[in-house]
């Protein structure tokens, strides 16, 4: 007898079930609940696959600052810059338009930590600047607190946080 008349013949009689049940599971655990719980950790670890997949962007992430403030009448524009404030403005090393500036204020240049103070992103802010004139330039952090800086004749000497 062949194979599957045999396999026809002992099961006559007897119906088989509408959904079959998976031998390692409890009765009322069914295939076809298998099935979808197969292609829902499928789709799971497909959108996993996809997001650690993604191509990093070309440029770093620089977090979102206000738009440039005015302009200052005489001045050059304001271009976006990334002051590093991690030691205070009193200790940072600033180059800008070719040249060496040290921060004279307004206001405290530290939090008396050795930090950068209120209004200023620590390691870095991300603002704006402009040279005023041969000697003098503006910073505005990413908060809108103004900083004036004044240009050095020299690189600054060692010491200074960098």
């Amino acid at each position: 007898m062949h194979y599957a008349l045999g396999v026809l013949a002992r099961t006559a009689g007897r119906k088989p079930p509408l959904i079959p049940t998976h031998p390692s599971r409890p009765s009322g655990y069914n295939c076809i609940m298998r099935r979808t719980e197969i292609q829902l950790r499928l789709a799971a670890a497909l959108v996993v696959l996809a997001a650690c997949s993604a191509e990093p962007s070309a440029s770093p992430i620089v977090p979102a600052t206000p738009a440039p403030p005015p302009p200052i009448e005489g001045a050059g524009d304001w271009v976006r810059f990334e002051l590093y404030t991690h030691c205070g403005l009193d200790r940072s090393v600033i180059e800008f338009d070719g040249e060496h500036w040290e921060a004279i204020g307004p206001g405290p240049l530290n939090d008396g930590s050795g930090n950068p103070p209120a209004g200023f992103g620590n390691p870095s802010d991300y603002g704006w600047i402009v040279r005023i004139d041969s000697g003098e330039a503006g910073y505005q952090s990413s908060k809108g607190v103004p900083l004036f800086l004044q240009q050095l004749e020299a690189p600054p000497e060692s010491g200074l946080c960098v």
